[in-house]
């Protein structure tokens, strides 16, 4: 729905409950201290509010006289200016929020790009230091095996828990004493080869010499 006013100024519509107009008059009262005046109108005896927020990207604030151009918005059957400029003024220009948006993403986009070879460097320093140890620990494992298989050959193999003398097999079998010997030969077989045995009290390498005489 659309309805012209019969104002001597700009054609007027109304858009909803909103009636919106373009006009253009001198401003002859101005409060700088409050942000706010009024501008001459035919169409309002004291004329047309207009608050500092209507004056977009002004280069300076308004003072009285000048010249006002701006659209009249009625609300509540009040008017006020909106949209508001100075004649002969240049506005700063304003960049739409979406580029504002645009240049802090770029912004924080080339921050990031700026940091990437520091993570880089980083990265290579982490996966060095995690394969380090890793690799000490196999090489000196692999020292330490290579150590215990030197020396275990190097140990004579003369350990054995059992011996065949004169086509008889002896093992260690937990006796200890003379008197569970069965012959001269199983007694130095236990002496020389088992533990805890007590068959050579004088210590001269002749066991049970006692019980079997010795050499």
């Amino acid at each position: 729905m659309s309805f012209n006013y019969n104002y001597p100024e700009y054609n007027c519509f109304i858009r909803g409950d909103i009636a919106v107009s373009i006009y253009r008059g001198r401003l002859i009262r101005w409060n700088d201290e409050k942000g706010f005046g009024f501008v001459e109108s035919d169409i309002e005896k004291n004329g047309i509010f207009l608050h500092i927020s209507a004056l977009k990207g002004i280069r300076r604030r308004p003072v009285v006289n000048d010249v006002i151009t701006y659209e009249l918005l009625s609300e509540n059957k009040k008017l006020r200016a909106i949209n508001a400029t100075i004649e002969g003024v240049e506005a700063i220009r304003m960049h739409p929020k979406m580029n504002i948006k645009k240049k802090a993403e770029r912004s924080q986009w080339y921050k990031l790009k700026s940091l990437l070879p520091v993570f880089f460097v980083l990265t290579i320093l982490f996966i060095t230091y995690r394969s380090l140890p890793h690799y000490r620990n196999f090489d000196s494992q692999n020292i330490v095996d290579y150590k215990e298989v030197n020396d275990a050959s190097a140990i004579p193999q003369n350990t054995t828990s059992h011996r065949e003398i004169n086509n008889t097999t002896f093992i260690c079998d937990g006796r200890t004493h003379c008197s569970q010997m069965r012959s001269k030969e199983e007694a130095i077989f236990f002496l020389n080869n088992c533990p805890n045995t007590q068959m050579d009290g004088d210590r001269d390498g002749e066991p049970c010499e006692t019980q079997f005489g010795s050499n």
